[in-house]
């Protein structure tokens, strides 16, 4: 391993911030590692994107060989598909990933790759069971009489329905308990429209 970089995704908490930074000291110390470069996204959820946090940023400039270091894996994101988005694209740029509590140490080698696959078919897993909970829940709806899509009569609101390409994210968030300023923002709409196609979803 040659530079180490440690991130920390932290609360408005300072504990929360010192915490991190102990922990990723002391492991540090452990294994004879020097962290030569400190990235904090202050009071950002796991559940924005990495490219919207100061993590895709890191991402992109991170060099072969060098070493991402996190206190555990949820810090990088806790949808597994963001999560693994950014291990897959940090190993193959060369970049060894470690998660201290996790006890994971990830690089673009056999170990690694399996990681990566084991990874894919939990997000896999997680896609599927959040669309068979919709599917129960549209159908108990229908089967107590609940009128789902659009009334008779009624014009359809075109910016509504622009949100039907984001349904599976935005019940993924909703479910997830986001605030929806913060979805609004994630899928760039307005609060307004949002709750008038929760409200048209049975949501």
């Amino acid at each position: 391993m040659n530079e180490v970089t440690a991130y920390l995704r932290v609360s408005t908490d300072r504990q929360d911030s010192d915490n991190q930074r102990y922990e990723i000291e002391r492991f540090c110390k452990e294994k004879g590692l020097e962290v030569i470069e400190w990235v904090v996204d202050e009071s950002v959820s796991g559940k924005v994107k990495a490219d919207k946090r100061k993590l895709g940023g890191l991402i992109d400039r991170m060099e072969y060989g060098s070493t991402l270091i996190v206190t555990e894996i949820s810090r990088i994101g806790r949808d597994w598909f963001d999560i693994l988005s950014s291990i897959n694209e940090l190993m193959v740029n060369g970049v060894h990933v470690i998660a201290i509590k996790n006890g994971y140490e990830l690089k673009n080698d056999a170990m690694g790759k399996l990681f990566v696959s084991i990874m894919a078919v939990f997000a896999e897993e997680e896609r599927k069971l959040l669309s068979e909970r919709v599917k129960m829940a549209l159908a108990k709806k229908k089967k107590d009489g609940v009128i789902l899509g659009r009334r008779k009569g009624r014009k359809t609101d075109m910016n509504k329905r622009k949100l039907d390409s984001h349904r599976d994210t935005i019940l993924r968030l909703i479910e997830d308990k986001v605030p929806k300023k913060e979805i609004v923002h994630r899928i760039g709409t307005n609060r307004v429209t949002l709750n008038k196609y929760l409200k048209d979803i049975a949501v």
